[in-house]
């Protein structure tokens, strides 16, 4: 199955969700029973079907306008059953060990913007499961760095004001599917080579200008790679540093269907 902008296609056949189950078995010659079939395995309502949507990395409070109601509708179109967040939840910009951008928002002004935005998203998505990236480990790595222990801090989800069942690890399988953000997995075939050395299917974020899907066949199985883009603000003060970089954002989510599919879905379809 591929998705386009407002069909599917699976085999040789071109489901449009979206008109009745009659008139697409009759405009394709098939019954009406193999449209139901294949619009419940689409959308993720036939029983036992799995739907994990996965959140690009959002850099909040560095997020692309838009983006949180484009990941609730596509999320709701496919019939989302599990979700995970790729990480870089939030950016943390002042914090970093890089130089900050002149005008930035101090650290307390930019957690404080996080903890706003992220309630509507933990009010729509109430269980995730997050794979922490870079940029979520800066307040551990920092306080690190002043010989401050882990146990001296808070957990990410009560630093962030984000609820229990945003559940935080370096990475989840799903399905056979392992998930992670994306270190030393860059550049444009680094979850295509991840997956490869893996040997199973893989999905990353972290690379913000790659996203799409390769699969590979083995004698045994076939497996992909996916990255899922980003949902980050360009034009935000702390994508700066981007602003010469021949290739830009690309904006999207992630769908993978039953550990077997995977869908890079495009922010402005």
């Amino acid at each position: 199955m591929m998705h386009n902008n407002k069909y599917y296609i699976t085999g040789m056949l071109a489901i449009n969700p979206n008109v009745s189950t009659a008139l697409m078995a009759d405009k394709l010659n098939c019954s009406k029973r193999t449209v139901r079939r294949i619009k419940a395995q689409i959308l993720g309502t036939d029983k036992g079907t799995i739907v994990v949507g996965i959140i690009a990395d959002t850099h909040m409070p560095a997020e692309a306008p838009g983006y949180f109601e484009f990941v609730k509708k596509t999320f709701k179109r496919f019939g989302v059953t599990q979700i995970v967040h790729i990480g870089d939840i939030c950016d943390f910009h002042q914090a970093s060990r890089h130089d900050s951008e002149p005008g930035a928002d101090s650290v307390l002004i930019e957690l404080k913007k996080v903890k706003k935005v992220l309630k509507r998203w933990a009010k729509a998505f109430p269980n995730v499961k997050v794979c922490i990236g870079n940029h979520d480990q800066i307040p551990i790595r920092q306080a690190k760095r002043m010989g401050m222990p882990e146990e001296f801090m808070k957990s990410y989800n009560d630093m962030v004001g984000l609820p229990k069942t945003w559940d935080f690890k370096t990475h989840h399988i799903i399905d056979n599917v392992y998930y992670e953000h994306g270190l030393g997995s860059s550049g444009t075939y680094g979850a295509k080579n991840t997956s490869l050395k893996y040997r199973m299917s893989y999905v990353m974020g972290h690379t913000h200008a790659n996203a799409g899907v390769f699969y590979n066949a083995g004698p045994k199985d076939m497996i992909f790679g996916m990255n899922v883009g980003a949902g980050c603000n360009a034009s935000a003060v702390a994508m700066k540093y981007g602003n010469n970089y021949k290739s830009k954002i690309t904006l999207g989510c992630g769908i993978v269907v039953n550990g077997k599919e995977g869908y890079f879905v495009p922010f402005g379809e």
